[in-house]
């Protein structure tokens, strides 16, 4: 039981800790840390409210309308809608009506969001005694129209989006697109898939993301979550988990909802201040993978101007493999048959953009070195049977160590016709 929240006064500004209070923390529930992005405290937060005929509203994907929404749910059994990060804007005010129903009956209500969601639902209706509030430590979200344009281009009925797949290993950012009859459309790490590689070179992020005015100070949020990326740190506190969570309490609400829920989490202070600041950082001075580079964005709508969706999204997204994709059209002609050299991550990276980008394209196969490579759905050729009158152009799809001699190989044999 939270105790009486109703008696603190719907002032969220007077409600406010000087300092929020840091913990270190993950679930004990192992099905909640099955289905959870990282520690689970978000479904131990909305058990709680449950627990008290309380509803949740939260992020799920509409397959509809092909974009990420707010919905609400009211038990346990519903909440896997909206667990797990989604990291598209979601339409939130659609769920305004339900909020004030709700509002009405008097019932205990969990608003979960982005900071700026959050903030705009705390002055709307912080007010109301029993809205509690929970937000993340942001990254950015991707625009939604971009996100139905990369979503239409695979052209297959799409059912189910997971941004963040559970993985035995600590890494868990891949990405899953499931269809009819939970055919995996996609399934792949977070630099392999066009629009996750776009969304952490900050290419698809909301204008506003760049220069987030919530990133640097403490929340208005009764609770933040979000990863806590030091595990050597987490298992010296006992917190044995592969994705443990850092939690922020901002407010005395988020107080008294903590400590319902101490009895069913692992968990410890953290005062560490310099991993702390690692979550309270200026969007505009992070650069590089996962920063916020506005030339990156820039350069992407001018290309939006010159071509579809999906071409401006890999000459921004893998410009290497589009300069790639432009020399073998050249080299090709009419036949539109060709060879890979190479059967690894720059390989695969390259036959998955020359399916979407031209799929009348036929690969004849993938040349490896050392035949016992196998690959699931390509033929595998042994460099030793490739010869001087192979007519197909040649992709040499490999990393920059690999390709000297590689190209060495192939012009000992006389061969000429790769790129």
């Amino acid at each position: 039981d939270i105790g009486n929240l109703n008696m603190m006064g719907g002032n969220y500004k007077m409600q406010t800790l000087k300092n929020s209070i840091h913990y270190v923390a993950a679930s004990k529930d192992e099905e909640i840390l099955k289905n959870s992005s990282s520690g689970g405290i978000f479904s131990e937060i909305a058990y709680c409210i449950f627990k008290m005929n309380g509803v949740v509203f939260g992020a799920t994907f509409d397959s509809n309308e092909y974009k990420i929404v707010h919905t609400m749910v009211s038990c346990m059994e519903e909440l896997s809608k909206i667990r797990k990060s989604k990291y598209v804007e979601s339409d939130f005010k659609r769920v305004e009506p339900d909020i004030e129903r709700n509002i009405d009956k008097n019932r205990y209500i969990l608003f979960s969001g982005t900071p700026c969601q959050v903030e705009y639902i705390k002055r709307k209706y912080g007010y109301y005694d029993k809205l509690v509030t929970v937000d993340v430590f942001c990254h950015g979200v991707a625009e939604s129209v971009y996100f139905k344009d990369y979503l239409k281009s695979l052209s297959s009925e799409i059912l189910e989006i997971d941004f963040r797949t559970q993985s035995k290993e600590r890494h868990n950012f891949e990405f899953d697109i499931i269809g009819k009859e939970k055919k995996k459309i996609e399934h792949c790490d977070y630099c392999d898939n066009i629009f996750t590689k776009l969304y952490i070179d900050s290419v698809v992020l909301r204008n506003s993301c760049f220069k987030c005015m919530f990133s640097q100070k403490q929340h208005i949020s009764d609770i933040t979550l979000g990863d806590f990326d030091f595990q050597e740190d987490a298992e010296k506190r006992g917190i044995n988990v592969l994705h443990p969570s850092i939690v922020a309490i901002n407010t005395e609400r988020g107080e008294k909802i903590f400590d319902s829920i101490r009895e069913k989490i692992s968990y410890d202070i953290l005062n560490d201040l310099e991993k702390i600041k690692f979550y309270y950082r200026d969007h505009k001075k992070i650069k590089g993978e996962w920063g916020y580079n506005i030339e990156c964005k820039e350069k992407f709508i001018q290309e939006l101007q010159k071509m579809d969706f999906l071409n401006a999204a890999y000459k921004c997204g893998f410009p290497d493999i589009y300069d790639l994709l432009i020399q073998l059209e050249q080299k090709m002609g009419e036949s539109k048959k060709y060879l890979i050299y190479g059967a690894g991550v720059i390989a695969h990276r390259f036959e998955k953009a020359a399916k979407q980008l031209h799929p009348e394209w036929e690969l004849q196969g993938n040349i490896v070195s050392d035949i016992k490579n196998k690959l699931k759905n390509s033929v595998v050729i042994s460099v030793d049977e490739i010869s001087l009158g192979c007519s197909y152009p040649i992709v040499v799809a490999v990393n920059a160590t690999n390709r000297k001699q590689i190209v060495s190989e192939l012009t000992k044999r006389g061969i000429y016709n790769y790129i």
